[in-house]
């Protein structure tokens, strides 16, 4: 017996997936058994993620080939909701991100990334940033920041202390397929508009998280 394993999309290998996860499916070739009780998925979820606390599975079911259609319909039109920790050499005022973040809808030139051009064709499409938000990141430093509660920041924006970098937190929901780090660097401009000219800075991105994909399947078990 052999196995084929079938998820919804992909993403890099140092990208979280976090929360409800991302749907997959495993396909046993040349199954002796075809009938599987809910109770022994639900033991053998258990037992993965006993065994892979870097991970985790839920609701574990059997489905019918014709299921299958799910993990690939709509690869182009789903959306995904992306939490960017962001950096930049120089000061970002809060009410500069806001503005950014009105922004809604907004179109996307990407050519192929430079990091896979070596391996995929250099073609040229356009995505979608459909919401952004923002949130600063903060610790004590000398001045108050508005919102939390009264504790003081650290985040160069609110300081004149040019010798430390400025952390943010960028929330995107974007098209499926959209290079998200490659919107917030520009790739060398491969991207427009991105990040960096949207904010006049030289920004880029420390870590990349997936929290919600918008795929209704499967369905939960209770």
């Amino acid at each position: 017996m052999s196995a084929k394993f079938i998820s919804s999309g992909r993403e890099d290998v140092d990208v979280r997936c976090l929360r409800q996860g991302r749907p997959f499916a495993c396909v046993l070739l040349n199954a002796e058994e075809t009938t599987v009780l809910p109770a022994e998925l639900k033991e053998l979820a258990e037992r993965v993620n006993q065994k892979h606390p870097e991970i985790r599975v839920s609701d574990l079911q059997l489905v019918s080939k014709e299921d299958l259609v799910h993990l690939k319909s709509g690869e182009e039109k789903k959306r995904k909701v992306y939490s960017a920790l962001c950096v930049s050499r120089t000061p970002i005022k809060p009410s500069t991100l806001a503005k950014i973040c009105e922004l809604k809808d907004l179109e996307l030139k990407q050519k192929m990334p430079i990091r896979v051009l070596h391996r995929r064709p250099a073609n040229c499409r356009s995505r979608i940033i459909y919401s952004m938000s923002y949130s600063m990141v903060c610790g004590n430093r000398n001045t108050s920041f508005p919102g939390n509660g009264g504790e003081k920041c650290q985040c160069l924006a609110h300081t004149t202390d040019e010798a430390r970098p400025c952390l943010f937190v960028m929330t995107f929901e974007t098209q499926a397929g959209t290079y998200v780090k490659e919107f917030v660097h520009g790739d060398l401009g491969r991207t427009t508009p991105n990040l960096r000219t949207l904010l006049n800075a030289e920004v880029d991105i420390i870590a990349l998280d997936v929290t919600r994909i918008d795929l209704d399947w499967p369905p939960q078990v209770q």
